[in-house]
């Protein structure tokens, strides 16, 4: 199963206004890096970003990564068993829904998903 979007579909930066009232101070806008192509293929999910870089990240290593407060909270940590990814889906336009076998809670931002890059080349 293959999922990937068209770079025109989603930008790989979007920048994000934020309404305030008029007495707050200003605030910079939020800029979010998105990629510019997004491949779920063999259990392996590949974000390619506008500089070129691929960031090929193992369901195993995403499972264990999960940021969802079940995981993060779980007494015994986090699962370090085989994990398949069953699809991917967009959340909003800061990252990506991975709905693993069995868990189905994990939102990873992508700015999360590219810090997870050197730690997927470290992981065997």
């Amino acid at each position: 199963m293959s999922h990937g979007w068209r770079d025109e579909d989603h930008p790989a930066v979007l920048e994000i206004a934020v309404e305030r009232p008029t007495q707050c101070r200003p605030v910079p806008s939020l800029i979010v890096e998105q990629p510019v192509r997004i491949v779920l293929e063999r259990n392996q999910l590949v974000l390619t970003w506008r500089d070129g870089r691929e960031t090929d990240l193992s369901a195993e290593l995403l499972r264990r990564s999960c940021p969802c407060a079940a995981c993060r909270e779980s007494p015994g940590g986090r699962v370090l068993a085989a994990a398949t990814i069953r699809t991917v889906e967009p959340a909003g336009a800061y990252g990506l829904r991975i709905l693993f076998e069995g868990h189905e809670s994990g939102i990873f931002s992508y700015d999360y998903l590219r810090s997870l890059d050197a730690e997927a080349r470290a992981w065997p």
